[in-house]
């Protein structure tokens, strides 16, 4: 409809100039001047005319026939070698007219272009599957059209300049989906005339190198790994948020092509779901880490991940929580590696206790009703962070025969541990926080034992089994509880290297000063009275902490401890020092003794016995 009314036009000019003619009537021509050569098929959209005219006369270009529009015009219309712009692929016949005294000479030439053209050019990488980068010749604007399946979309890949939408570029990248047909097409235009390329494009499954592609880490090597075959195996964005593609998989499936990936780690990559792409494609995974992310759920299908090893889903933010895992978990059958710390669980599956391979379970900061009844199948967990726990262990914990460090909470109105606790053979270390009163006969039993720490929320235990010193393997000793004094027993502890009691202690046994290795001795703010006369026996006893007792005088040995750093005997009721200590001069380098009864004479005394030492005092 343009080219036709665009035809009008340009009959319009031409019946206007013969009615002009009529109305002006001139003598027959006298002369001639001729308006040059045709020129035909001409490649460019303008050609410089080559008329005559002489210095005395008068000239000037009239289109006689063609399409017009606002391409087609002559620089110069009264200049016999002006430029004349035409449309690609139009005739036309033009008009060269001169005028001299009243005469008139006109002469015709023919110029023709030739047709417009445009050409696709495919600069895509070789490993390109589904995608395509095109570059297409342009005119005065174009236009990308796909035929043919979905496609995911058009990028300009113009960078800077006037900005125009994605498919208006003439410089492109395409995203397809995987085996499907496209057909895709260029038009461009010049003024009324337009031209088309087309394309044909059949997808294949998405490559590796595309999903790294659209991770904007192909080529940078720090964040991934291949193996010999070329094949991705290792993706580390811990912290870099092009991680959170994995959580619109629609807009990046090309992430499903990583199906050789053994290592993956997307910790704090600020992921709102757990990525189902992992669970459904990458079956080789051998490690994963989804650490501190916001989702609330883990796939159900999390068992498909067969050879995966190790597992990290700790720290859910912002205020997000997983209260619980899907039954399929217990189907992670070479997992060995879990941390689960601080995620909101509220419950575990009892398909838990499938997991045959574990050997670290981190469970601390969860809140959970009960540990599954047969959680003692974990024969091979060697080291268990717990979490609160709102009910006891169940009596299959005793079977956790290879557990060396053990750490958890029992908050229930009676905790109390199986019967069978002293079962744990390879038990080394063992934190346990809950107001227990009783430990089972069996406790003395664990004859590996090197780190005790009991800890309550009031008092821990009423008494010590009488025969605490059968752990004469025990290396750290921190309890919290409610003593008149300590089983004789205690000095059986031949290893101990470090005793921290706290709560209430009256008295202690003579048996302490057979701790021959103790290295740091802390029974702050109890009720002791006073110190054994032979405590110089503690040879390698390096800090003593005492403060807020009621110990009314220092024993004179305790000037003959050869190894004795620090001693914090304040708010206690001494009122004087013994001179032995003066032995202690070189050795002693803190002493706080603020809050007792001494005179400013013994305070004298004492600094000059211990010229070296740093003296916190009133």
């Amino acid at each position: 409809m343009k080219k036709q009314i665009l035809s009008l036009v340009a009959l319009s000019l031409f019946l206007f100039s013969c009615s002009k003619d009529e109305q002006e009537p001139e003598s027959e021509p006298l002369f001639e001047i001729p308006a040059g050569n045709d020129q035909l098929n001409i490649d460019d959209f303008s050609i410089k005319l080559n008329a005559q005219l002489d210095a005395s006369q008068m000239g000037g270009w009239t289109i006689v026939s063609g399409l017009i529009d606002e391409k087609v015009f002559f620089d110069k219309v009264d200049e016999p070698q002006t430029v004349f712009h035409g449309l690609p692929g139009e005739e036309y016949q033009l008009e060269w007219r001169v005028t001299s005294r009243g005469m008139v000479s006109r002469d015709t030439i023919t110029i023709s272009f030739e047709p417009l053209k445009t050409e696709i050019t495919d600069k895509s990488l070789n490993f390109y599957s589904t995608r395509k980068h095109l570059e297409a010749i342009e005119y005065d604007g174009g236009i990308w059209k796909i035929e043919g399946d979905d496609y995911r979309w058009i990028w300009n890949q113009n960078f800077g300049g006037t900005v125009i939408p994605d498919e208006e570029s003439n410089h492109i990248k395409f995203f397809g989906y995987e085996n499907k047909s496209y057909k895709i097409i260029w038009e461009t235009w010049y003024g009324s005339v337009s031209a088309t390329d087309t394309l044909y494009f059949d997808s294949k499954e998405y490559h590796q190198y595309e999903a790294l592609e659209s991770l904007n880490i192909l080529g940078n090597e720090y964040y991934y790994k291949l193996d010999d075959n070329g094949n991705v195996v290792q993706l580390l964005l811990g912290g870099d948020m092009e991680g959170t593609k994995f959580d619109r998989i629609d807009s990046y499936p090309s992430l499903k092509s990583l199906v050789h990936l053994k290592r993956l780690d997307l910790s704090g990559d600020g992921l709102h779901e757990s990525p189902e792409v992992i669970t459904n494609n990458y079956l080789e995974l051998e490690y994963l880490d989804l650490g501190a992310n916001h989702f609330e759920r883990i796939p159900g299908n999390i068992g498909n991940l067969k050879k995966m090893d190790t597992l990290i889903l700790d720290h859910m933010q912002g205020g997000h929580k997983m209260k619980m895992l899907p039954e399929s978990f217990g189907q992670l059958e070479s997992l060995k590696f879990l941390e689960l710390g601080s995620m909101g669980l509220e419950s575990l599956p009892e398909s838990f206790s499938e997991l045959t391979n574990l050997e670290f379970l981190d469970l601390e900061g969860n809140h959970i009703a009960s540990l599954p009844t047969e959680f003692g199948n974990l024969k091979k967990l060697k080291r268990f962070r717990g979490p609160a726990i709102y009910t006891n262990l169940p009596e299959s914990f005793s079977e956790l025969e290879s557990l060396e460090f053990a750490f958890f909470y029992l908050q229930n109105s009676n905790p109390r541990l199986p019967e069978n606790f002293g079962d744990l053979d390879n038990l080394e270390t063992l934190w346990l926080f809950s107001d227990i009163h009783q430990l089972p006969d069996s406790f003395t039993d664990l004859e590996k034992i090197k780190d005790l720490e009991f800890t309550g929320a009031t008092e821990l235990l009423h008494n010590l089994p009488e025969d605490i010193g059968k752990l004469n393997t025990l290396e750290n000793l921190r309890i919290h509880g409610s003593f008149k004094t300590l089983p004789e027993s205690i000095g059986n502890l031949k290893k101990l290297k470090f005793l921290h009691i706290s709560g209430t202690l009256e008295n202690l046994p003579a048996s302490i000063v057979d701790l021959e290795q103790l290295e740091y001795l802390n029974l702050y703010a109890m009720n002791v009275k006073a110190l054994p006369e032979d405590i110089n026996k503690l040879k390698n006893l390096k800090t003593i902490r005492l403060g807020n007792n009621k110990v009314e005088a220092i024993p004179e040995n305790l000037g003959y401890m050869e190894s004795l750093t620090e001693l914090d005997l304040s708010y206690n009721r001494l009122s004087s020092f013994p001179t032995s200590l003066s032995n202690l001069k070189d050795v002693l380098t803190k002493f706080y003794i603020r809050g007792n009864n001494y005179s400013s004479e013994e305070l004298q005394k004492l600094k000059e016995m211990l010229p070296n030492t740093y003296l916190y005092y009133d």
